[in-house]
């Protein structure tokens, strides 16, 4: 396209053909389109793009105006359309079709292009293009020679390429016999280009094939040089390779009879070192022999091809060999030997090209059942994965992929797993979670440490392509599981993950169930495993930190804006506000002091220490306490807390001051009051004055009086509010908490009397049942210690002489 003018509307195309003298035949199956931007140099024709009207391919028209040059011009331009009829070989421009009137001709061939604009792009060949398509001319020259015809016109206008890159030659103007005399033909040559010889009259003093071969070396010349002014321009040779200075100096030599034929030419240019002997030609000459080559020449030319194809001509890298590759894979059985040189090629492809050149193939391969195959294309999916859009992924690409995670040769397995942090982005959600809940699994279970590693690996990789509801039931319980494999990169594999998916783990997860296993990795045998341990264990601090003040500020906002309302600030508290602060400190200063050791109540008696008070950022809220419901079971090695909001249940250290009855006596459940069950062995004592009384009193102030129970003297101000009803007051579950009321665990918050005067004798009446009870126990110690005694001295009378069988009767009572 980038050799053509820019196309012409309807008006303007009429104005072209008004321009050009006339029309063309209705009746010619090629429509004439725009001419070409680039005419070739001393030519009777001029070129336009065409197309053919039956299936809309692209075509070249040659028209020659007649009222627009001599008649001669245009006698010779009559002679090569009957020339061009009766010749194919693969080395000449390829005849379509003509039409002829009074005013015109029009003769249509081949989609190509003028060999002038190509050569003034520089993308579009090299010294390796340039070599092959003097071969390919040297090649039409021999055919001629062959048939005993002499072309007289090799020169730059006679030769055009096509969009495969080949070159093809034309301007059959004064292509006639070997016998044909100059004088006979329609025009003579441009003087330019005419050999010593034939200026001198003595064209027949040579062989037939001399004037061609000296018009070869002036293609030669112009193909380097650039167009031909002079015959003293032959001279000039700097811009030509050295390798083709000594094939050329023969070419234009003045003696016609050393002049070499085009046969000998091309054989004496293939030799080792010589002009024609070169990567590319090599390449090309061996795909077009490829039907006939060896496998393991075959096998050794497709490995070494895509370390050369650097050097190529990219346009014809891409028109002349990338066909041919694509042709070897559908025809001829190449396989995946052709994908590595043919994904090379690819990348010098636009978007556009790529999908409708390579794409199909690609999709080909992956259904090929032969395991080299996919592997290979598995090994390259990095090189063309962006290529494929999501549809071609999903629906043709991946079902294929997928069955590599089941197969029974690991490397297949371990190729598709490495393949999924390409393939990832470009599935669907809903596929890449199927693939991560039922397939994931079980390769972190294959017998193979690599696959368990890689897949760790991958999942880490690809998690932020998860759904947020896949990530939450999948990540956690895979990273840990890779936290305990035996193979030492398989657990850096999982802390690594874990470190790299930090940010996708809730603070309660990382604290409850991921951290006390990673910690435990900090002493791990391996220095690279304990190094990024610590490095895991800082980055979930540092969240669990930031965690921690945004609780802190959400809990001052709420008392704030409960401070700024107090007529609905009742009715708002929650837990964490700074009233319920404050009665958690009350109710931590009732427990210390009424929880105390035996005989504490007694004059003199030392207090029993008080429990040790919870950080408010440690405490436990209603709305985390559901996380832990969607979590799995703990692993081996993590650590479960008995869920009262403190930690493990049997921390010594938290309870050391409270101490057990020996033989407790079972509470009495007091319905009317909604007291909770009291802790089995705890012993209500400390005080003088009766705490139920003092609990029913309505509070009156805030301030302590350093009586052990946080308030005025005697009194517990406690303003919980009614929707704390799981007992979010640092204690932990609300079966735990001392039930007043059913609801909150502390009553009433207004204090009604109706309520206070229904409490006060039961709960009395509770307690006076207790105290009844223990008294009846003591006396009942009492007695059976008096018996004891009254048989000591009624052995200390005997004297020592009473019987055995006595004395067996007394151990026997």
């Amino acid at each position: 396209e980038r050799y053509f003018g820019q196309s012409l509307d309807g008006n303007m195309f009429a104005s072209l053909k008004s321009f050009l003298g006339g029309s063309v035949d209705p009746n010619f199956p090629y429509e004439v389109q725009d001419e070409l931007a680039i005419q070739p140099p001393r030519c009777v024709w001029r070129v336009c793009k065409g197309l053919n009207k039956n299936d809309g391919s692209a075509v070249t028209i040659f028209r020659a105006i007649k009222k627009d040059i001599p008649d001669q011009e245009y006698l010779a331009a009559q002679h090569a359309v009957k020339r061009m009829r009766t010749l194919r070989h693969p080395t000449v421009l390829k005849f379509l079709g003509s039409t002829e009137n009074e005013t015109m001709i029009a003769m249509a061939t081949e989609e190509a292009v003028p060999l002038h604009a190509v050569l003034q792009d520089d993308g579009a060949t090299n010294q390796m293009g340039i070599s092959w398509g003097i071969l390919q001319i040297t090649k039409a020259l021999e055919f001629l020679s062959d048939a005993g015809l002499i072309h007289r016109n090799v020169s730059m206008s006679a030769v055009f390429v096509t969009p495969q890159g080949d070159w093809k030659l034309g301007g059959m103007e004064l292509l006639a016999s070997k016998e044909t005399n100059y004088e006979e033909l329609p025009m003579r040559p441009h003087d330019v280009y005419e050999p010593p010889e034939v200026k001198k009259g003595q064209h027949g003093r040579g062989h037939a094939w001399s004037v061609d071969m000296w018009g070869l070396g002036c293609l030669c010349h112009e193909a380097h040089q650039g167009l031909l002014h002079t015959p003293s321009d032959l001279k000039t040779m700097d811009k030509m390779p050295k390798s083709i200075i000594p094939h050329y100096a023969v070419l234009i030599s003045a003696n016609p009879k050393s002049r070499p034929s085009p046969k000998d030419f091309q054989e004496q240019g293939r030799l080792s070192g010589k002009y024609f002997k070169n990567d590319f030609i090599d390449t090309v000459l061996f795909l077009e022999e490829l039907a006939v080559k060896e496998k393991e020449d075959v096998a050794m030319f497709y490995k070494k091809l895509p370390n050369l194809i650097d050097d190529f001509p990219r346009d014809l890298s891409i028109k002349k060999l990338l066909p041919q590759l694509l042709q070897a894979f559908q025809y001829g059985g190449a396989g995946y030997q052709v994908l590595a040189p043919m994904l090379k090629i690819g990348k010098l492809l636009n978007e556009e090209e790529y999908k409708v050149l390579i794409v199909p193939s690609l999709v080909k391969l992956f259904a090929s059942p032969d395991r080299a195959t996919r592997i290979s294309l598995l090994k390259k999916l990095g090189d063309f994965i962006e290529y494929l859009d999501t549809n071609v992924v999903t629906n043709d690409v991946f079902p294929s992929v997928s069955q590599g995670f089941q197969d029974t040769v690991p490397a297949m397995r371990e190729e598709t797993v490495k393949s999924m942090l390409h393939f990832a982005p470009k599935l669907t959600t809903k596929a890449l979670d199927a693939v991560v809940t039922k397939t994931f699994p079980r390769l972190q279970t294959d017998e193979k440490p690599g696959i368990r590693t890689n897949t760790t690996v991958c999942l880490g990789k690809i998690a932020k392509h998860l759904s947020p509801k896949t990530r939450q039931a999948t990540l956690g319980p895979a990273f840990l599981k890779a936290l305990k494999d035996s193979f030492v990169p398989a657990r850096l594999a999982g802390v690594s993950a874990l470190n790299l998916t930090a940010e996708y783990f809730a603070p309660m997860e990382c604290a409850k169930r991921l951290l006390p296993v990673v910690i435990g990795l900090t002493m791990d045998p391996e220095h690279k495993v304990r190094q990024q341990a610590f490095q895991v264990v800082h980055t979930m601090l540092e969240r669990l930190e930031a965690h921690s003040q945004v609780m802190k500020e959400q809990a001052d906002a709420k008392a704030a804006e409960a401070a700024a309302n107090p007529q609905t600030g009742d009715s708002t508290r929650t837990a964490g506000t700074g009233d319920v602060a404050a009665g958690a400190t009350a109710l931590l200063s009732w427990a210390s002091s009424s929880l105390a050791k035996p005989g504490s109540d007694k004059p003199g008696a030392e207090p029993s220490k008080a429990l040790p008070s919870r950080p408010e950022s440690q405490r436990s809220k209603p709305a985390e306490a559901d996380d832990d419901e969607e979590f799995h079971d703990c692993e081996e090695g993590e650590t479960q807390d008995g869920g009262d909001g403190w930690g493990q249940e049997d921390d010594d250290t938290t309870w050391d001051a409270l101490e057990v009855d020996p033989e407790p006596s079972k509470p009495t459940r007091v319905k009317s009051s909604g007291l909770g069950k009291p802790k089995r062995g705890m012993k209500l004592g400390g005080r003088k004055k009766d705490p139920i009384t003092s609990l029913a009193t309505p509070p009156q102030d805030l301030e302590d009086d350093g009586n052990g129970w946080g308030n005025d003297e005697d009194d517990l101000q406690l303003d919980l509010s009614a929707d704390n009803a799981n007992g979010n007051d640092g204690w932990g579950d609300q079966d735990e908490d001392l039930n007043l009321d059913g609801d909150d665990g502390w009553g009433n918050e207004d204090w009604d009397q109706s309520a206070t005067k229904t409490t006060r004798p039961t709960v009395r009446a509770a307690v006076k049942t207790e105290d009844a009870e223990k008294e009846a126990r003591r006396l009942a110690r009492e007695a059976r210690k008096a018996k004891m005694e009254e048989r000591r001295a009624a052995k200390a009378a005997t004297g020592g002489g009473v019987r055995k069988k006595g004395l067996g009767a007394v151990k026997k009572d």
